[in-house]
């Protein structure tokens, strides 16, 4: 178990509350980014940086499914723009000639 301040954590209790209970996974983690970034006094930056990380992973949402789903989408955006991308270099070699 590692200390952080006053709180301690546990990863493989934040892990089987990520499995079994996502709220409580939710509660917990906010409750230790909080006092971690309370007790730290971070940059503007910086929290900034965590506030955009908590809202994608909410907009995605909890677990590894989740993670896979977004995935999926990340890859099918990729090869939109590859195909997109041999269609402009075609049209690029044709107003060349």
């Amino acid at each position: 178990m590692e200390k952080h301040g006053k709180r301690s954590f546990d990863f493989d209790e934040l892990s089987r509350f990520a499995r079994t209970d996502p709220s409580k996974f939710v509660e917990t983690r906010e409750a230790l980014i909080s006092e971690f970034l309370n007790e730290l006094k971070p940059s503007k930056d910086l929290v900034e940086l965590q506030n955009y990380i908590d809202a994608e992973r909410y907009r995605v949402g909890i677990g590894m499914p989740s993670c896979c789903s977004h995935l999926a989408s990340i890859q099918n955006g990729i090869e939109q723009l590859k195909l997109l991308m041999q269609q402009l270099e075609k049209q690029i070699q044709l107003a060349t000639r």
